[in-house]
């Protein structure tokens, strides 16, 4: 299947039918052609690059002290089973049973959760 080479940008000179237009296409051997409405679409002129002038002196770049991230320190070993169900309203959703398993399963991988997020 071959795909439709777009042409243009060209003119609408008149509404031929429904679906038909004739249309002025500069830079081509036949000036004016009829195409089918599917052919058509609308042409959006490109906005042109626009340089900026500053008057006012930028101030120093950043150094690498200004661009460190600095992380959260949190001790991963140290959760509080019950301000997890508190804050997590888990015992309004889950059986007595089932605050056992998460409290067992948060014990056995005590390493991976923590209170604070991140």
């Amino acid at each position: 299947m071959l795909a439709v080479s777009w042409m243009g940008p060209g003119t609408v000179i008149s509404q031929i039918s429904e679906t038909n237009y004739l249309v002025s296409l500069p830079n081509r051997s036949e000036k004016s052609q009829i195409l089918h409405i599917s052919l058509l679409k609308p042409y959006h002129k490109k906005t042109e690059i626009v340089n900026v002038l500053l008057s006012e002196p930028v101030g120093p770049e950043p150094n690498d002290v200004d661009l460190e991230i600095v992380y959260p320190n949190a001790n991963p070993d140290v959760y509080d089973f019950d301000e997890i169900v508190r804050e997590g309203s888990s015992k309004e959703k889950c059986t007595p049973e089932e605050l056992g398993e998460l409290e067992r399963v948060l014990n056995r991988h005590r390493k991976l959760f923590s209170n604070d997020p991140g």
